[in-house]
């Protein structure tokens, strides 16, 4: 059970508990002592930090309290551990622990002194970087169990969530400084702890600031309370922690914990549990070289393995199938979810109800009613993911030659400045002084937009062997975000949009509009191509740009092809001269809007003609996964950042056709 310090000042609205997520920040190497092998952390001075959360968006600044009261230590005290990147998977990732009673909040810090293992091949590399200095970054995970939230004082300003109970479980290196939202994408945000939230009144903040100032806490004496508190916490760590380690439901878990049963006794039924499970064997073993290995390697390998036999499966050709995993390239997708388990210490002896199991396998125990640590959702998951990413890259996208990708980092207003040219240099006469001159420019606006859909992959879907869970339905997301793609960018040629300085883009205004109408051919394309070669820049200098493509509507490919295709003619009033000039790019999507345009088009890499924005990092369609709330099974999540936005008309010109 939990334990929270009541508070000293009355709420002025109704306290809500929400589910709180571990979260960690980073800490500093303040010493360190190469004989014992010892680092001294400052581990919080109660800076503010800005936190998201990433189911609701919703931002706020985080301030951890630095009064003594406000923390427990207990577990940091009793030898926490100090891991590799917060991983928890396998006794490698243990490099060392908090030594026992140093951590402490003194003078508005929180300071631990951390020790290393020796004769450790894993604590050597670590240790060997942080004497080197090499590793400077170090992070501490932590819980909060309860917060007062401070409202904005004015529009624009976070609130501001003050932890006044939080408590830090362990200590990690880190490669770079700790994202403090990184956790809740990964598997382990599924374990949450209750953390109660109490809004303050302003005047209350200001009272209790004021407060703060005029006076320094006094000490704080242990208590017999305090003594029990701790002695309970560790009990329940004790537990946690072993039950963790031998993939044990959270229900059994919890019955030792409410039974109120003692730490040793309760790590003695843990290990009889495992053994009753057939978990006892998998243990460290010595590995090829006498060094010992463990048995979370061989789950890596196992997961490599049915990865790969699912893609295989999926797409034969694209994904060929690796060495380990032909074991699991005939199996059902039952027989596979039944692997798994056996191999995470999960006995499914006894199960023959086949809906049972395929809970137990999408990580679901309905035995318990409880959470198991299937990494089956994760598999499919990142089947789905990689056979779409294949599907999206393979779809066509006529419109590639015309755009330039642009990647932004928000949803803010996109704002694309065309400058114009350098101005002219002018004579200068002797004794006479150098002229100023003045760039202009124009501007063109857009803003990103979300498009996307969640799937689920269904108990029934995993019963009935459904391959299309995994293979026809992400190739179709990969597809249809590649359309979606084409819809925005050729919009914007068929729409006509209005650009910035409020003139249609085909237009008179522009010279890149024939309203009377042309045929495809030499005359027609030949004045399209003169018109292009026409324009000017802002400040009025011919750019004497040359069309690359014609885009036509699929009606009128035949006669681009013909335009363009090299003939031998008998007169020189014959000759062709668009052979080998242009291109011909078709697109259905023009045919929805006129069966008789068609256009000229410059390449992108000599003029910006059409941008198309995705947020930063996302060059593909992203996925995501849960285990279903609505559906019983796994929600899948496929999510596209994208816009398009012509951004220069001086490289497109339209003639409606003759008609």
């Amino acid at each position: 059970m939990e334990f929270c310090q009541p508070m000293k000042a009355q709420p002025s609205s109704q306290p809500k508990t929400i589910q709180s997520h571990p979260l960690d920040f980073r800490a500093e190497i303040s010493s360190i002592d190469e004989e014992n092998r010892t680092v001294d952390l400052i581990f919080t001075t109660g800076a503010d930090v800005e936190r998201m959360n990433w189911w609701t968006g919703e931002r706020y600044i985080e301030r951890l309290s630095t009064k003594p009261e406000s923390v427990r230590l207990d577990r940091l005290n009793a030898g926490a551990s100090v891991l590799d990147t917060h991983s928890s998977w396998g006794l490698s990732s243990v490099l060392g622990v908090v030594a026992d009673g140093t951590a402490k909040m003194s003078g508005g810090q929180g300071t631990l002194r951390a020790r290393f293992a020796k004769n450790d091949p894993d604590a050597d590399a670590a240790w060997n970087k942080i004497s080197q200095k090499i590793v400077r970054h170090v992070s501490v995970g932590y819980k909060t169990h309860r917060v007062e939230e401070i409202p904005p004082k004015k529009v624009g300003d976070l609130p501001v969530r003050v932890a006044i109970d939080w408590e830090p479980y362990e200590v990690s290196l880190v490669p770079i400084p700790a994202d403090a939202g990184a956790k809740l994408r990964d598997s382990k945000s599924l374990e949450t702890n209750s953390c109660v939230i109490e809004t303050r009144t302003l005047e209350e903040t200001m009272a209790d600031e004021v407060v703060e100032q005029e006076r320094k806490d006094p000490p704080v004496e242990p208590t017999e309370t305090d003594a029990a508190v701790a002695r309970e916490t560790k009990r329940v760590q004790g537990i946690i922690t072993a039950c963790r380690a031998a993939n044990l439901s959270s229900a059994f878990r919890d019955k030792l914990i409410g039974e109120k049963i003692g730490l040793e006794d309760a790590q003695t039924r843990v290990l009889e549990e495992l053994d009753k499970r057939g978990g006892a064997t998998a243990g460290p073993r010595p590995g090829p070289s006498g060094a010992v290995e463990v048995g979370e390697d061989e789950l890596a390998k196992t997961r490599a393995g049915i990865t790969n036999a699912l893609l295989h499966r999926a797409n034969p050709e694209k994904f060929k199938l690796d060495d380990g995993a032909g074991q699991f390239r005939s199996m059902s997708l039952m027989e596979i979810g039944r692997h798994i388990l056996e191999r995470r210490g999960i006995s499914t002896r006894g199960v023959s109800d086949k809906m049972t199991l395929a809970g137990m396998a999408l990580g679901f125990d309905v035995r318990s009613g409880s959470m198991t640590t299937s990494d089956f959702p994760n598999i499919l998951a990142d089947v789905f993911n990689k056979v779409l990413r294949n599907a999206y890259d393979e779809a066509p996208s006529t419109w590639a030659p015309l755009v330039r990708r642009r990647p932004v980092s928000d949803f803010k207003p996109i704002n694309v400045v065309q400058f114009g040219d350098a101005p002219a240099l002018l004579q200068v006469n002797e004794h006479g002084e150098f002229k100023r001159g003045y760039i202009s420019d124009s501007k063109e606006t857009y803003t990103l937009l979300t498009w996307g859909r969640v799937v689920a992959i269904t108990r029934k879907a995993l019963i009935n062997d459904d391959t299309n869970a995994f293979s026809r339905v992400p190739s179709m997301f990969g597809r249809t975000a590649r359309a979606k793609e084409s819809d925005l960018v050729w919009a914007q040629i068929t729409g006509n949009p209005a650009m910035g300085d409020g003139n249609a883009l085909f237009s008179a205004a522009h010279g890149n509009y024939d309203s009377g109408g042309t045929n495809i051919g030499v005359t027609g394309v030949s004045a399209a191509r003169t018109a292009i070669r026409k324009q000017t820049s802002l400040d009025g200098e011919k750019l004497n740009l040359t069309p690359r493509f014609i885009l036509v509507p699929t009606e009128l490919e035949t006669e681009a092809e013909q335009l363009v295709l090299p003939v031998q003619p008998a007169q020189t009033s014959n000759v062709n001269p668009f052979q080998g000039k242009l291109g011909v790019i078709a697109e259905a999507r023009l045919s929805a809007a006129s069966a008789d345009a068609w256009y000229l088009a410059c390449a992108a890499s000599e003029i910006d003609v059409i941008e198309l924005a995705n947020l930063e990092g996302e060059e593909g369609p992203m996925v995501e996964s849960r285990n279903g709330f609505d559906y019983d099974g796994v929600e899948i999540k496929c999510r596209l950042d994208r816009a398009a936005k012509v951004t220069d008309w001086r490289g497109l010109y339209k003639d409606v056709g003759a008609t």
